[in-house]
């Protein structure tokens, strides 16, 4: 999806990655990697937004939500976060 918006042209992007804490840190070092790779390739800048591990299930179990909705409340947080006149183009899963 990021590619083809820069491929079409598309100017001013950003790109938000949010590390859940939910999986081994091993894995999410690997994966923030992998999207710093992909997006300085397509010269797009990065920001990097961290829960505190244990934070999703914390609010999981306080609303009475399933980790991938308190999940997707932390990303939204994120996303409006993101500075003033950010606006999201496209939700990447």
């Amino acid at each position: 999806h990021l590619a083809a918006l820069v491929e079409a042209g598309a100017r001013d992007l950003l790109a938000l990655h949010v590390d859940h804490g939910l999986r081994p840190e091993t894995e999410r070092r690997a994966e923030l990697e992998t999207v710093r790779r992909v997006v300085a390739g397509l010269k797009v800048p990065l920001i990097v937004a961290r829960v505190r591990p244990g934070a999703i299930d914390e609010l999981a179990w306080r609303s009475g939500e399933g980790t991938e909705a308190a999940a997707r409340r932390y990303r939204y947080a994120a996303l409006r976060a993101g500075g003033p006149g950010v606006e999201p183009l496209a939700l990447l899963p």
